[in-house]
């Protein structure tokens, strides 16, 4: 194959059109669960991981001075979350498909992940216990001169794509900022 014969070029999102550095945006505690028990159980579970998004949780909890504890039977499933004991408890953190496998009802939280996933951020349900506890949304900033360079590259004949591990809706919202049309999303 020869570069003349390139039609799309298919990016990667994060690190490549975004800066790679996820920050908490939303912590939304749901049935009676405070918003620092639900950031110090999930910083807790996300402690033992080295994914983009849990070290965006736990960050988050060590700025508010959340303490963190020990996490034992630590288990990552890929594509979907984290689940662990901590403190004696079944914390389980990831996305509304993982809380389907676990005979979790996170319908009570779909308008709002809706939301969240329109405004371009990435949003977990967390529980305890078997209880839905919460949900935290992180979002990862555009890089300055992504959607200049994307603009560019449509112009001189190139179709665009962007490939990511993130939720449709999220990926789609992140691509129409910036000006991409196909999508690849929720790719493990």
């Amino acid at each position: 194959m020869r570069l003349k014969d390139v039609h799309t070029i298919v990016f990667d999102k994060t690190g490549t059109l975004t800066k790679g550095k996820p920050t908490v945006t939303d912590i939304i505690p749901l049935n009676g669960f405070a918003e620092e028990e639900v950031l110090h159980f999930a910083a807790s579970v996300e402690s033992a991981s080295e994914h983009p998004l849990c070290l965006a949780i736990t960050s988050v909890a060590k700025k508010k001075e959340i303490s963190i504890s020990e996490v034992t039977e630590f288990r990552a499933i890929p594509g979907k979350g984290v689940e662990g004991l901590v403190e004696g408890k079944r914390v389980l953190v990831g996305t509304p498909a993982l809380f389907k496998e676990f005979n979790l009802n996170s319908n009570p939280m779909e308008a709002e992940f809706a939301t969240l996933e329109a405004e371009a951020k990435t949003a977990m349900l967390a529980s305890i216990d078997g209880k839905i506890a919460g949900a935290i949304a992180v979002a990862d900033e555009i890089k300055n001169d992504a959607i200049e360079a994307i603009k560019e590259i449509e112009e001189i004949g190139f179709h665009t794509a962007i490939i990511t591990g993130d939720n449709r809706k999220t990926a789609e919202a992140i691509a129409k900022q910036l000006g991409i049309s196909c999508v690849l999303a929720e790719v493990l």
